[in-house]
């Protein structure tokens, strides 16, 4: 269904060219002078008015429309249109001459009401009948247009219907958008492409804008665009099935594409993972807390982090970015100056008003201060992200202030009337809303109370802590009280019915269907996941047995690949903790992995002992081999007497006693993540006790759990004793009371979450020394920690549920009896929370799509066995008694013969267990002649640990890179300058790949030449050969300070002056200049901005002196290489400005912008002086070592220089003679 709104144009009968527009009647003020003080400008638009179909048989009528007959538009009653619209312009049909139809325009599907059609008539008013009436001028299409572009804040405006009509057609000033889909182009240039999404209700559609300018202008010079670009594109939020939409409109686009993000919500970041497979080298921009809660696997590229303020430039027109907190904290709007139109995101909809997200900033006070800003842009136009564009943009504004305000009056009278909490403020102030939407409600009345508690607007007798409590079991009471009791009523009552026969039948079955069963399976939002190949968890993590002798298959550290080093051989390895979370700590600077990567959820069981609940596990894993990854933390002394599911054989780690509320119980579970997180496809980290089980199959959690951006750790503030009260004065000032937290020790956390629990040196002592019964660490290490470091990554909720209502120390256990199809379903269904910045519920989406449910069948083993014993009374009493022994002493034997599933163990007499893997074997030396290609080579090597202390005794190495066409000429000479100081230094060398080493290496460089590519000097390739020696030498741990060298190098000072003076500096050694003329900032190219300015360009020598720190960053960049690789070619070369000006952008206060190399450029030309053996005297070399004066550590001093270049081979002998003379290498 649709309707249809007739559009007149009528032409000037004086004026071929021109057509009628109408001022437009504003919408009824609201009586308030604060808001109708902002007015609108004017509006002029064609006169329109509702088509409405034809009441009984169409007749012939006195207007005869030319070319309607050919449409289907003959069921309306044009007519009576055509003859409304002119007596509202002042004219009769009788005024009218020729009537002809133009065209109809059929409106996207903006919604939430039905898209309303456009039908075009053109008429033409007889001579003499073109005076007009007030309201009523004459337009042409260029005045129309010179309205719509040449734009003041006051200025009068052009509505929709001529633009669809009439100037779209003449002007076409965007590019045509490849999409099956109806789409609106208003104003001029700005397109809007309503998709489907994931939206909430009312709306069903996320409007995708698109600015695709047709023809290019000149870049305006007067602003600092932070992005350029040939197209630009807003929000794509639509949902996976138009994801092939999306892919062909972003096809047709411009390579050179923006990609503009308002925030994060899944209805306007859904469709980012095809922009980034369609265009890699799409550009997206976003604010930083935005970017933080966009996940990998939509946006893995680089971006550009605004704050407000800023301007992009497409195709020469200019948008002003502007920061909107409110909605969350990381919204942005953006304003198209030429046109005044303003993209509000989700601030404003076309229907009713927004939700502002509390669980992501979300806030009403600066939901009212960006309010306010945006009336005072007085935007011609505002554009949401969800319905129809606003002409009256102010009003709209206005009345979502009074809006807002007159909810907080209701609010107030609520509390004035009794209100003593949140509840109590929902249900009276929404008493004839849905229960069902009250939660939903209760976001924004929780944000209204903190507006008016800021503005202490609230009564001196109210405190704002009384409304901020949890009252989420009040809310559930009042949403459930009607249906929910009558159905638990009903269940009881037919359960009172049941024999003991049936209930144990209905009980395994419903058990079994509901927890296993894929007719449950759930795929949140289209996610997918790809399986990988088959392949058994135990050739994965193999601990004592093999598939032919030790012997045959030896244990081989030194890394050859990338995958030897990604997932450990076995978890039996013979670590302490403190190696242990050392090595677990490792994070790669380099986002990206350079393999394809499946991620796994990683289960850990802390146990006291066995698993009884294993068949249940045995069957929540299978078929899902390489999704997982399971961990077991039992006491040392265990010795399992049966046989368990094969998932958990041999999943046991290293442990320690662990003892409930003590420290050691958060030893245990820090010892589980960090082995859990020496596997790097482990994504997602889960802690389970021996009596939890899963409430959901294994697609659904996998799917909940990788698809979100939150982890889900509890942690609240508790005022009572056991909250508050177990709080130690001591622990300050590291801990304060206000970062206290309490919550569930059973949590879900994201691997980099993960990785800061398990790096934490600060605050972990502060608890193991002072958090001590009665407070109990386990409750409040982990939510204290969560809030104190990443409280934006924490749902601040566990998804595991347990069951407290019965009081005391220990959550409820549940036994056979209270297991039923009603309160499985109450787990499962019966909760409201919030999800990826949405409310959610019901099975798919709900805070019990959980992974556990505690202690439901712990200490049932009885219940079974009296079940059980009853059940085979008939069959006869000892068969009762002898089945109920058997039970008594095999736990849970009854579900291991329904899941049918044996395990064999080896004896041990048989297994010879490999040698236990220790930290050493982790750091040893890579082999230099390995085989990761350069993408893995630099991803391992930008591992860094987040633990800063080193486990072990580190003695720091200097590691001398050759970057060479054959051989290093001056072997002789370093081999002098080495010897003697073993365990000091590293040698890589970087030679020509056709160098087939005939000359006779000395022996401290044999067998250290690195996989290399050819290099042509001053090419981007010579900037790659550096990397890749950087990326060499960061794989040996022991490496510090990084020096680049040529085979035409010597050093100048013996090894024990270097090695100090490089150890002890304080800064970084990179030549870094400014250069004005041809062979400087002659060199730069403009198509390198945004990323690099020309006030960042520098110049520098090629040989450098750095530290880890920035070896680490020079091998991660992603974001200024790329620039140079495709920018800086031919006069331009990279060797001589890429590192200058990456250290002077990222690093210029630890650079002393100087190199140790010395080099005489006084002979002029394109390469420096070359030394032969008659130039080679001690005064030379003298002037050399001091002849400078420079700046070490602060102070000035002569030596300046380390190394020399360039030398004559024939100059080795002299070299070798003076070398203990003058260089002291015999010291």
């Amino acid at each position: 269904m649709v309707t249809y709104n007739l559009a007149l144009i009528l032409k000037n009968p004086l004026n071929e060219a021109e057509f009628l527009l109408v001022k437009q009647n504003p919408p009824p003020k609201f009586g308030v002078e604060e808001y109708d003080t902002f007015v609108d400008s004017d509006l002029w638009d064609l006169p329109s008015t509702k088509l409405d179909l034809e009441d009984g048989e169409l007749e012939s009528g006195a207007i005869v429309i030319e070319g309607l007959e050919k449409t289907d538009l003959g069921k309306f009653d044009v007519e009576s249109a055509i003859n409304k619209v002119l007596e509202q312009v002042g004219f009769k049909v009788s005024d009218g001459g020729e009537w002809r139809f133009l065209k109809l325009v059929e409106e996207a599907e903006f919604g939430p009401g039905l898209p309303v059609h456009k039908v075009y008539i053109v008429g033409r008013l007889l001579p003499g009948n073109q005076n007009l009436p007030e309201l009523c001028k004459w337009m042409s299409v260029q005045s129309c247009l010179s309205w719509l572009v040449d734009v003041k804040k006051s200025s009068e405006r052009v509505g929709p219907m001529v633009v669809l009509g009439l100037i779209n057609d003449s002007a076409q000033s965007s590019e045509k958008v490849n999409a099956t889909l109806h789409y609106q182009e208003y104003p001029p240039g700005v397109i809007i492409v309503p998709m489907k999404s994931r939206t909430a209700k009312p709306f069903h559609t996320t409007n995708l804008v698109i600015f695709a300018p047709k023809s290019v202008k000149n870049e305006s010079e007067d602003y600092n665009f932070v992005a350029h670009g040939d197209a630009l594109i807003v929000d794509p939020g639509c949902r996976a099935d138009f994801h092939e939409e999306l892919l062909k409109i972003v096809a047709a686009l411009s390579k050179k594409l923006v990609v503009f993000v308002t925030h994060h919500h899944g209805d306007h970041v859904d469709g980012l993972s095809v922009i980034q497979k369609c265009n890699p080298n799409a550009t997206l921009i976003a604010h930083e807390n935005t970017m933080r809660r966009i996940r990998k696997d939509d946006w893995s590229l680089g971006h550009i982090s605004v704050s407000g303020g800023e301007d992009i430039c497409i195709g020469g027109q200019r948008l002003n970015i502007i920061f909107a907190p409110g909605h969350t904290d990381g919204h942005m709007a953006l304003l198209h100056v030429e046109t005044h139109s303003l993209i509000v995101g989700d601030h404003c909809v076309g229907q009713g008003s927004a939700l502002l997200d509390i669980a992501s900033g979300g806030n009403m006070a600066d939901y009212f201060h960006s309010t306010y800003k945006f009336i005072e842009l007085a935007p011609h136009i505002l554009i949401p992200m969800h319905g129809r564009v606003n002409l009256w943009p102010k009003h709209m504004l206005c009345g979502y202030l009074k809006n807002r305000r007159s909810r907080e009056l209701s609010i107030l009278e609520a509390i004035e009337n009794g209100a003593k909490t949140l509840f109590d403020i929902v249900a009276n102030v929404y008493s004839g809303t849905d229960r069902s939407l009250w939660p939903h409600a209760a976001s924004n009345v929780r944000l209204h109370v903190d507006h008016l508690s800021q503005q202490n607007m609230l009564p001196k007798q109210c405190k704002i802590t009384v409304f901020l409590k949890d009252l989420s079991t009040r809310f559930r009471t009042a949403v459930r009280e009607g249906s929910l009791q009558a159905t638990i009523t009903v269940v009881l009552c037919l359960s009172l019915v049941l024999s003991v026969v049936i209930l144990t039948m209905f009980v395994n079955n419903n058990v079994k269907r509901y927890l296993v069963s894929e007719d449950y399976s759930y795929s949140p939002q289209s996610a997918t996941f790809t399986l990988p190949s088959s392949r058994s968890p135990c050739s994965y993590f193999l601990c004592s047995s093999f598939l032919s002798p030790p012997s045959l298959q030896p244990l081989r550290f030194p890394i050859t690949s990338l995958r030897d080093w990604l997932t450990p051989k076995e978890l039996c390895h013979s670590m302490n903790d403190k190696e242990l979370l050392w090595r677990a700590s490792m994070v790669p600077h380099i986002d990206e992995y350079p393999y394809n990567r499946t991620p796994k959820v990683a289960f850990m069981f802390l146990t006291r002992g066995s698993l009884p609940l294993a068949p249940l596990w045995e069957m929540f894993f299978k078929g899902h081999e390489g999704l997982y990854s399971i961990y077991l933390h039992r006491p040392p002394g265990f010795t399992n007497k049966h046989p368990e599911s094969p998932v958990f054989d041999e999943r046991q780690i290293p442990s320690k006693p662990a003892e409930w509320g003590r420290a050691t119980m958060i030893d245990a579970e820090r010892r589980l993540l960090a082995n859990a997180l020496l596997d790097f496809s482990n994504e997602r980290f889960v802690l389970l006790s021996e009596t939890c089980i899963p409430v959901f199959n294994f697609s659904t959690i996998y799917n909940y759990l990788t698809n979100s951006n939150q982890s889900f750790l509890g942690s609240f503030d508790d005022p009572r004793h056991t909250g508050r009260g177990r709080y130690n004065k001591k622990m300050r000032p590291a801990v304060t009371l206000s970062d206290w937290r309490k919550g569930s020790q059973w949590f879900e956390v994201h691997r980099k979450v993960a990785i800061e629990m398990i790096s934490d040196v600060k605050y972990h002592p502060v608890f193991r020394d002072h958090c001590r019964p009665p407070c109990y660490m386990d409750e409040h290490y982990f939510p204290t920690l969560a809030t104190k470091i990443l409280p934006e990554m924490n749902s601040n909720r566990s998804i595991t549920w347990v069951d407290w209502s019965g009081g005391g120390s220990h959550p409820r256990r549940f036994v056979r009896k209270d297991v039923s199809e009603a309160f499985l379903n109450q787990i499962r269904n019966g909760f409201k929370c919030t999800y990826n910045g949405g409310i959610t519920s019901g099975q798919a989406q709900n805070q019990n799509l959980s992974t556990t449910l505690t202690k439901l069948f712990n200490a049932q083993l009885q219940l079974i066995n009296v079940l059980s014993f009853f059940f085979l009374f008939g069959c006869g009493l000892a068969t009762g008694v002898i089945l109920s022994s058997y039970l008594s002493n095999i736990s849970f034997s009854l579900h291991v013969s329904q899941f049918s599933f044996s395990t064999t163990t080896p004896s041990p007499a048989l297994i010879k267990l490999p040698p236990r893997v220790g930290l050493k074997e982790y750091l040893k030396v890579p082999a230099v002649k390995h085989d990761m290609d350069e993408k893995e080579l630099l991803w391992r090597a930008s591992m860094t640990p987040n633990i800063r202390e080193f486990p072990f005794d580190r003695v720091p190495k200097i590691a001398f890179m050759f970057l060479t066409k054959g051989p290093v000429l001056m072997a002789p000479l370093w081999e002098k300058f080495f010897k003697g100081h073993d365990g000091l230094y590293s040698i890589y060398v970087h030679s020509s790949p056709s160098y087939n080493e005939s000359d006779p290496e000395s022996p401290v460089f044999h067998g250290r030449r690195i996989p290399s590519k050819d290099v042509l000097w001053g090419n981007a390739n010579m900037i790659e050969a550096e990397r890749r020696l950087l990326a060499n030498a960061l794989l040996d741990i022991a490496n510090q300070r990084f020096v680049l060298l040529s085979e035409s190098c010597i050093p100048i000072f013996n090894f024990s002056t270097v090695y100090t003076y490089l150890m002890n500096s304080t800064e970084n050694h990179v030549e870094s200049y400014v250069l004005e003329g041809p062979v400087g900032n002659g060199r730069y190219s403009p198509r390198m901005r945004p990323g690099i300015q020309i006030k960042q360009w520098r110049k520098g020598s090629q040989w450098f002196e750095i530290d880890r720190a920035l070896a680490i960053e020079v091998v991660s960049d992603r974001k200024y290489f790329p620039l140079f690789q495709k920018h800086c070619t031919g006069q331009c070369y990279a060797d001589e400005h890429y590192l200058p000006t990456f250290v002077t952008m990222k690093h210029a206060k630890r650079n002393s912008n100087r190199t140790l190399t010395w080099v005489d450029w006084s002979r002029g030309g394109p390469h420096p002086a070359k030394f032969l053996r008659t130039e080679v005297t001690t005064e030379f070399l003298e002037r050399i070592r001091s002849g400078s004066d420079c700046v070490y550590n602060g102070n000035h001093t002569n030596t300046c220089f380390l190394f020399a270049r360039k030398f004559w081979p024939n100059a080795l002998d002299r070299l070798l003679r003076f070398a203990p003379k003058i260089m002291h290498f015999n010291k």
